[in-house]
């Protein structure tokens, strides 16, 4: 029998394009003989659509999406009383709510000098306000604040470097990712915990999010390219030897997916969803699915011919890799790895004859996180627990 040593307990939310998870979770950590080992056990979870099909403004999916927030907010604090405490509460937020910048500073003297941890934070100190007014948000909204950064990786003297506590260096390139966020987006998230919780959320991106729980999940695969489908958006970044070397947004997802289909069917986007979802089950006839095999041919490429842009774009500089992460939701993720193995186009993309590797990202998720993991459903809130393994308090 193992012993109980302690527990922690954290909110989550997952925050895309048209919809928001919640999951209220324990880790709890044992004592087995010598060894400390730990496992998660869901309170409560839920995921809520902010929007449907329908393309809306924005400000009404402002106010719809404050809404199913704090709906869900106190859904989750209703789940908490039995617990002694909530030790954090993570904001896992993608696009359109967020916008990344991968950025290079460098930092030089006209001496040799010794590296220390606050060289690196007074750089990122003194970059903060000049990275803001080189995103491309911010000359279309004129208003963005910092929230948060992370280190990629360091280069002492033009090479790539882990350590250099105590070393004596010339110059320092400090390749970060920052992530911004409108002032009207922060404080309604802010507001709406601080109304039920009494304290302010961590915000984190999804870009790092995701980062971070791949170096986890997959510590040998050292250039991947990953892909992460929301509703109406796709976030995509390289990794190369193990760094984030760029990345994009995209203005097409899932639902681009859905409305081609539904035309090209002449259906209602509920019944194209549903069709989607038979076919993820394997519930489809196989006469009725060869079929519509032109139509959901088009359908894929409604989405990828976006995709197959910027990663053309993205090869002009950086090799491609054939290892692929693909994240997207339930419905349609099995149909999204299955067009990506068979489609000429993706083929064409990454090389005639060179076979695309898909990492089980799910298969890794419930290794890395134990089996207890299977209770919480949600995939894309399970790579959130998995970075919170690598993402210290």
């Amino acid at each position: 029998m193992g012993k109980q040593e302690e527990k922690k307990s954290y909110i989550l939310f997952d925050i895309d394009s048209d919809s928001i998870g919640v999951v209220v979770f324990e880790k709890i950590f044992v004592i087995k003989g010598h060894k400390k080992e730990s496992f998660y056990r869901e309170i409560f979870s839920q995921r809520k659509k902010i929007i449907n099909s329908s393309f809306i403004d924005f400000k009404v999916f402002f106010i719809k999406t404050k809404q199913v927030f704090d709906e869900l907010a106190l859904l989750a604090y209703s789940h908490t009383h039995s617990l002694s405490g909530i030790d954090n509460i993570y904001l896992n937020i993608s696009a359109p709510w967020v916008t990344n910048q991968k950025r290079v500073l460098h930092f030089e003297k006209q001496k040799s000098f010794i590296y220390n941890n606050s060289i690196v934070e007074e750089v990122l100190e003194k970059q903060k306000e000049k990275t803001s007014h080189h995103t491309r948000d911010y000359h279309a909204y004129n208003n963005l604040d910092f929230v948060d950064h992370h280190i990629l990786s360091l280069s002492a003297n033009g090479y790539p470097v882990k350590n250099l506590s105590g070393k004596k260096i010339k110059d320092l390139d400090i390749h970060t990712l920052v992530s911004f966020i409108s002032p009207e987006s922060r404080d309604m998230f802010y507001d709406v915990i601080e109304r039920h919780f009494h304290r302010k959320p961590k915000i984190v991106s999804n870009i790092f999010m995701e980062y971070f729980a791949l170096q986890k999940l997959f510590p040998k695969e050292k250039n991947i390219l990953a892909l992460d489908v929301s509703a109406e958006i796709t976030e995509v970044f390289l990794i190369q030897k193990g760094i984030l070397i760029c990345l994009a947004t995209i203005p097409v997802g899932s639902n681009t997916i859905k409305r081609s289909l539904a035309e090209g069917l002449n259906l209602s986007f509920e019944k194209a969803s549903s069709l989607l979802s038979l076919y993820s089950e394997k519930k489809m006839e196989e006469k009725f699915e060869l079929k519509i095999n032109k139509v959901m041919q088009k359908s894929f490429l409604s989405w990828f011919k976006e995709v197959y842009a910027t990663f053309s774009e993205i090869s002009k500089e950086h090799h491609i890799p054939h290892t692929l992460s693909l994240v997207a939701n339930a419905d349609i993720q099995q149909w999204l790895q299955e067009w990506l193995l068979k489609s000429d186009e993706v083929e064409e993309l990454f090389g005639f004859g060179k076979k695309l590797e898909l990492l089980d990202s799910r298969f890794a998720l419930f290794e890395s996180l134990g089996h207890r993991s299977k209770e919480i459903s949600d995939e894309s809130l399970l790579y959130a627990i998995t970075f919170l393994e690598k993402y210290k308090d």
